[in-house]
């Protein structure tokens, strides 16, 4: 296990997020074998638009997993923050965070996938009612 905390900022983020990605942000650090940091948690109105402007984001407020409170989604990097996405540390916390969050017990999307990839971004998986 690793001996990576998280800084001051990332805490202060990760604290406006879901109980469930707080959990599993702070096991992936702990499982991690290089540093992490929450670049994101809560996006209010100002933000997430700005986003949207600045093509950051695919949607405008309020249709982002960042836009609930607490926050259902999170963006978490490899720390120091290489944006190259052959890097494999991206793969690797990716890889991460699917291991984590089978274990425990929560369903998760990684922006990796998504046809704007988006590697930072991780997010929760609501069950559909029947």
């Amino acid at each position: 296990m690793s001996e990576f905390k998280f800084g001051k900022k990332s805490l202060e983020r990760l604290a406006l997020c879901d109980e469930r990605i707080q959990k599993l942000c702070q096991e992936m650090i702990r499982r991690s074998d290089f540093d992490l940091t929450i670049t994101c948690g809560f996006r209010n109105e100002e933000d997430q638009n700005k986003a949207y402007n600045d093509k950051k984001s695919q949607v405008k407020w309020p249709n982002s997993k960042h836009n609930k409170f607490p926050s259902h989604a999170v963006d978490i990097c490899p720390y120091p923050i290489n944006w190259d996405k052959n890097d494999i540390r991206w793969h690797k916390m990716i890889a991460l965070a699917y291991e984590v969050a089978r274990i425990q017990g929560i369903k998760i999307r990684s922006g990796k996938f998504f046809a704007f990839e988006d590697f930072p971004h991780i997010e929760l998986v609501e069950e559909k009612k029947q």
